[in-house]
């Protein structure tokens, strides 16, 4: 079976993920870089605060870039009549729904980086897992539906009706990757000093 027209925005929306995963791991990934800088960067106190504003950061970049995507994808539907007039109050629920999932995933990827003090080392990985292998693994594993990108794709095929499982699945996942980059990064100012 061939996509139809409304098929290309999705895989556009899909394959775009990798826009938050390259915007987080470059807002923490610019402090990591060899070089007399860095030792004098990383030695600063408060380092965690730093990390927790750059997250800030990529927050603020996400969004717009989420917005600009989203709506890219979409509007050759809207111009083209393919959505139905009366369905418009789910389909904003659904975009507000990738928007979200969106800024979650610019997030772990900055997380990612923080700790592993490699971009490529966060990038690599985090993409190879939500761009496909994660749906590959997922048919053998069913224990993966946990996974955040498992957990946002069955709810936006599903209406978005999360479970409080599923949702503290979601939270646990992205704070535990955000706690860990805080900490690595955080502890590396002790052994700098």
């Amino acid at each position: 079976m061939s996509p139809t027209i409304t098929d290309w925005p999705m895989f556009a929306l899909h394959y775009g993920q990798a826009i938050p995963i390259l915007i987080g791991a470059w807002i923490i990934g610019q402090d990591t870089s060899p070089g007399s800088l860095r030792t004098a960067f990383l030695a600063q106190p408060r380092r965690a605060r730093l990390a927790l504003t750059k997250y800030s950061i990529s927050v603020l970049l996400v969004l717009p870039a989420a917005v600009l995507c989203i709506v890219g994808a979409c509007a050759p539907l809207l111009l083209l009549n393919e959505v139905e007039r009366g369905s418009m109050t789910p389909a904003l629920t659904h975009l507000s729904w990738l928007l979200a999932y969106w800024v979650l995933i610019g997030l772990v990827s900055a997380g990612l980086t923080a700790f592993t003090r490699s971009t490529m080392w966060a990038v690599l990985p985090l993409s190879a897992w939500t761009l496909g292998l994660s749906d590959l693994l997922r048919s053998r594993l069913p224990a993966l539906s946990g996974a955040m990108d498992q957990v946002f794709d069955d709810a936006y095929r599903g209406g978005i009706n999360l479970s409080t499982g599923e949702f503290f699945s979601v939270a646990a996942q992205v704070l535990i990757v955000l706690a860990a980059g805080t900490a690595a990064w955080s502890r590396r100012d002790a052994h700098q000093r």
